[in-house]
């Protein structure tokens, strides 16, 4: 690399909240998708790599009596939303990586795109009375709101050595 503050404590924490939101979010979107798969009744039951959460949505929506197609398109849903904050914070973390000037504006897309599902979560949460899961998906927002400031004020400048 030219650029001589590529190697700061700061730099190396930073592109490591980006590559940990990118790995997390890819994760969970693909244990969603074994779960969506299970319901579907392609993958069988005793799969354990699954996040479970077409159940905890079925059990969510059982109390309005939701049919079963109703909850795999919610999860769907979910799953192609987490898919797409992936592919949005592979290339944050390739700009922010690269020095790129338009590294900024596709940070704060990656990181708005997986807020507004949090936040789309704790709304469901309330309207589905669905309180056991509503402090995780507000636990989870709150990290990526604090991720999103120390990105930001972070200095890229201090040199490892310093």
């Amino acid at each position: 690399m030219d650029d001589p503050t590529f190697l700061t404590r700061a730099g190396i924490l930073k592109r490591g909240i980006l590559l940990f939101w990118w790995l997390w979010v890819t994760l969970v979107a693909l244990t969603n998708s074994v779960s969506e798969l299970k319901a579907f009744g392609v993958m069988p039951q005793s799969w354990l790599f699954n996040s479970g959460n077409y159940s905890l949505i079925a059990h969510s929506t059982a109390t309005f009596g939701t049919p079963a197609w109703v909850d795999r398109l919610l999860l769907l849903v979910v799953i192609l939303w987490q898919a797409l904050a992936s592919v949005l914070f592979w290339r944050a973390l390739r700009a922010y990586h690269r020095r790129r000037p338009g590294r900024w504006p596709r940070i704060y897309v990656a990181f708005t795109v997986l807020l507004a599902l949090f936040g789309a979560f704790m709304l469901s949460d309330e309207i589905l009375h669905a309180y056991h899961v509503e402090s995780a998906h507000r636990e989870i927002a709150i990290l990526l709101l604090v991720s999103v400031v120390a990105l930001y004020l972070l200095p890229d400048a201090a040199p490892i050595d310093a």
